[in-house]
């Protein structure tokens, strides 16, 4: 398949040295680091045929766009669970961190309203003791 205009080619060897060099240098524990580089290495094998390429690496733009649609791909085709999903993020949060990249941004910005708070259920606010107090203050009784 042929890669989009201006796609730039990913030396997957050469960055996973990279990030295998800083990796022994953190304070990780050793299975850590061995999750890490394996989370790491299928991101950049993706990456490296996506259509995001090389600029996934540098354009802050780019990495979230890659890391949302590597997120999609691997909860859809490769069926990862959410703990699955989670570990792989928190690799690539650190892989990012590790060039001096910044933290991506996994989740699609919403223009969503923020959620109001709930107003307590009828259980709790029976329960509740200055509801209890508000409610015999209301109704008279003691």
């Amino acid at each position: 398949m042929p890669k989009p205009a201006g796609h730039e080619e990913i030396d997957v060897d050469a960055v996973l040295a990279g990030y295998d060099g800083w990796l022994t240098r953190q304070p990780l524990a050793a299975r850590t680091r061995e999750a890490y580089l394996a989370q790491v290495r299928d991101f950049v094998t993706w990456l490296a045929g996506s259509e995001h390429g090389a600029r996934a690496l540098g354009d802050p733009d780019v990495r979230d766009w890659a890391v949302r649609d590597y997120k999609r791909y691997v909860k859809t085709f490769k069926r990862w669970g959410p703990a699955s999903v989670n570990q792989a993020l928190a690799a690539i949060d650190n892989f990012y961190r590790s060039r001096g990249a910044g933290r991506p941004e996994s989740r699609a910005k919403s223009s969503r309203r923020p959620r109001r708070a709930r107003s307590p259920s009828p259980s709790s606010a029976r329960s509740c003791g200055s509801c209890r107090l508000a409610r015999r203050l209301v109704t008279g009784r003691s």
